[in-house]
């Protein structure tokens, strides 16, 4: 019997998104939902948060910056990327 692990299936959008995240170390929400989502208005808080639950990505609110407001909530990349077949 051999074993199979799970990987979730990573669509490009979501790679482009961990890709970005290397390479600019921290992105706002604002800025991914910018390049990735203009014409969405909460899908890209779902995208996030599937990749925060799949520990691909770690999120965290800048201190002092929820007076009245959302909040500036920035994203960074956790988990070194692999391509496993």
């Amino acid at each position: 019997m051999s074993e199979y692990k799970y990987y979730e299936q990573l669509n490009d959008r979501k790679i482009n998104i961990l890709e970005d995240l290397y390479n600019y170390r921290a992105m706002t929400t604002d800025q991914i939902k910018r390049i990735y989502f203009p014409n969405s208005k909460f899908y890209v808080n779902k995208v996030l948060y599937q990749l925060r639950k799949s520990k691909y990505i770690a999120s965290n609110t800048l201190k002092g910056s929820r007076k009245n407001k959302k909040g500036i909530t920035y994203h960074f990349k956790v988990a070194p990327m692999s391509r496993t077949l």
